[in-house]
């Protein structure tokens, strides 16, 4: 005798329990941007680290005033740190976005989450949609 098939109920969005990480009123997932430095933003961004590493901690503590999430790891496979930037990194978007960073410590990858947050993108990371930039050396 053949088993019944089995179904199924039918739920709505608004029925699906959301869980603690992401909750009703959280912004939308937009994606992951990937900035990558040229080897003339590496060059401004190595000035820039030697010039300022008394300003690293204050920078961050901006970014998690700005409401960004900031995780730190570290990358066996490739022997690296890397810093994560979660949040509303496009303006006017709805959307919550990430941007990684991956350096050699856990002082320079930081520094250079940092640098790319203020001074490349001025904190708007709208210029380097679809995600992706053009850039792909170094970061």
């Amino acid at each position: 005798m053949p088993r019944k098939k089995a179904t199924s109920p039918k739920q709505s969005k608004q029925e699906i329990e959301q869980g603690v990480f992401w909750l009703p009123n959280d912004a939308v997932w937009g994606g992951f941007i990937n900035v990558r430095l040229d080897d003339e933003q590496k060059q401004a961004f190595t000035s820039w680290f030697e010039d300022h590493p008394a300003s690293i901690h204050q920078l961050l503590d901006e970014v998690l005033g700005e409401g960004m999430k900031v995780a730190f790891a570290y990358d066996r496979e490739n022997q690296c740190n890397i810093v994560t930037f979660t949040g509303a990194l496009v303006g006017d978007s709805n959307e919550r976005y990430c941007a990684t960073s991956r350096a050699g410590t856990y002082t320079e990858c930081l520094a250079l989450a940092l640098w790319k947050h203020f001074h490349l993108a001025n904190g708007d990371y709208g210029n380097f949609k679809p995600r992706t930039s053009q850039m792909n050396s170094w970061g």
